[in-house]
């Protein structure tokens, strides 16, 4: 009887530290990565409805899809992160214009002035540029997939690691660009100019990775 009395005593002193143990865990599960907070995403899209379409104006994420600017002065307006999918820019003024990661998908802008304007990283995913001016313009990782560049001026412009999959260039002017690391497989490059373009490491039409100097042509 007295060693049932021990048995017992220890097995209570057993459950007491487990208990004890399991009391001093935290109450609440370990903190888990959900992604950023609210306060660090991407902002939601305005309505700029009746904000004004003049020089420098700020229609930074702006919702603009399928607006009517034909003709507008937006130079150097700050458009960054603006949805302008199916927007019609035909011969508007986006001289210096901020489109940086703007969405332009299937955007009509042709003829339209985009000269020195910075739009890199932007989504122009088969946009119409015929005739655009893009002089000295920044397309730096921007999406040109499918594009149509047919007699577009790109002198001197950008287009470092841009992506221009299956783009119209035909009769394109490309002196002096930087096509860097850009994706040209499948392009349209007929009768382009390509003087003193930097086509490095560039992918071409055919798939070929473009050889250290190549300048004008890929070698």
């Amino acid at each position: 009887m007295h060693g049932k009395r021990i048995g017992i005593a220890t097995l209570a002193v057993g459950a007491a530290l487990v208990l004890g143990a399991c009391s001093s865990q935290p109450d609440t599960e370990p903190a888990r990565d959900v992604g950023p907070s609210p306060s660090t995403s991407a902002p939601a899209l305005r309505d700029c409805t009746n904000f004004p379409r003049t020089p420098k104006a700020d229609l930074s994420n702006c919702d603009l899809r399928w607006a009517d600017l034909y003709g507008a002065n937006l130079e150097g307006a700050n458009l960054h992160g603006a949805n302008l999918t199916r927007t019609n820019l035909t011969r508007a003024d986006l001289t210096y214009a901020n489109l940086t990661r703007a969405n332009l998908t299937r955007t009509n802008l042709t003829n339209a002035n985009l000269t020195r304007a910075d739009l890199t990283g932007a989504n122009l995913e088969e946009a119409n540029l015929t005739k655009a001016g893009l002089t000295e313009a920044d397309l730096r990782m921007a999406d040109l997939t499918g594009a149509n560049l047919t007699g577009a001026n790109l002198t001197g412009a950008n287009l470092y690691g841009a992506n221009l999959t299956g783009a119209n260039l035909t009769n394109a002017y490309l002196r002096d660009a930087d096509l860097r690391m850009a994706n040209l497989r499948g392009a349209n490059l007929t009768g382009a100019k390509l003087a003193g373009a930097k086509l490095r490491r560039a992918t071409w039409t055919d798939g070929r990775v473009c050889a250290e100097g190549s300048i004008g042509e890929c070698k």
